[in-house]
């Protein structure tokens, strides 16, 4: 960088560094951003499930679901907090 000094030119040198460090600060974010989108995809991080799947999985659960129903209304016991009828 040029600076005008008592009518003379003269050279000045911290510009002059200032732009060189500035340029290579913008060489490294340019590579590291060339570097970062030409990596590979990251991968999903769980398989994924196929509605069959789950479908006979929430029947399980209900099949489930409705044998403890079952079992509790053959063991009817009162709760203790709940008022009986």
């Amino acid at each position: 960088m040029l600076v005008l000094e008592g009518g003379g030119m003269k050279s000045n040198k911290a510009g002059q560094q200032w732009w060189r460090a500035g340029g290579a600060v913008w060489v490294m974010v340019c590579t590291w951003g060339l570097a970062a989108c030409s990596g590979t995809p990251p991968k999903p991080s769980s398989p994924l499930i196929a509605p069959d799947e789950v479908r006979s999985h929430a029947d399980r659960a209900f099949d489930r679901l409705k044998q403890e129903e079952r079992e509790r209304a053959g063991q009817e016991t009162p709760h203790p907090l709940v008022p009986s009828r």
